[in-house]
């Protein structure tokens, strides 16, 4: 058996347009669903933002993101009534002040710029697998903006290599 890898279809990322610094706002991209008609053993991610045109060090530089999980894309892991609401869409949710229940993935450090343009700056590239312990049905890739500024309007993505075996 040979190992191959492939690039599938990136999910939308609408909702990380703007998305405002702040601890309980934030933004998740459409479902990732794992392909069924090859042996797949891994997907590896890198996530690309458009900072802000200014960054200050006046506290945490970084955007965080998480992973929530799903066996059917109906009940998500860490997902309840009032916050957490995950299922599976492009859009803005609100996370509970008790903290986050996703699965820390890495963070992207934005560095300080005064400059006025924004700088567009890439995740390290995640194994899902690795980071979640096995490779889930459905996954959504959550950002949380703590660089002091809201992120650009445009310029995000998420780049999804399956790697499977033939």
């Amino acid at each position: 058996m040979a190992r191959l890898t492939a690039l599938i279809t990136a999910p939308a990322v609408t909702s990380y347009a703007s998305l405002a610094n702040s601890l309980t706002a934030v933004a998740s991209c459409a479902a990732l669903t794992v392909g069924t008609t090859n042996n797949v053993t891994d997907h590896l991610v890198q996530v690309t933002l458009t900072g802000p045109a200014t960054v200050t060090a006046t506290g945490s530089t970084m955007v965080n993101l998480f992973a929530f999980e799903s066996v059917d894309g109906t009940i998500w892991s860490g997902s309840n009534t009032t916050n957490e609401l995950i299922d599976g869409t492009d859009k803005a949710i609100t996370l509970s002040a008790n903290g986050n229940q996703g699965i820390h993935l890495g963070s992207i450090l934005m560095t300080t710029t005064t400059a006025g343009t924004s700088i567009i700056y890439k995740s390290k590239v995640i194994s899902i697998k690795t980071a979640l312990g096995k490779l889930p049905n459905k996954y959504v890739i959550v950002a949380q903006n703590q660089s002091g500024a809201a992120l650009a309007a445009t310029g995000h993505s998420i780049a999804v290599q399956e790697e499977y075996y033939s």
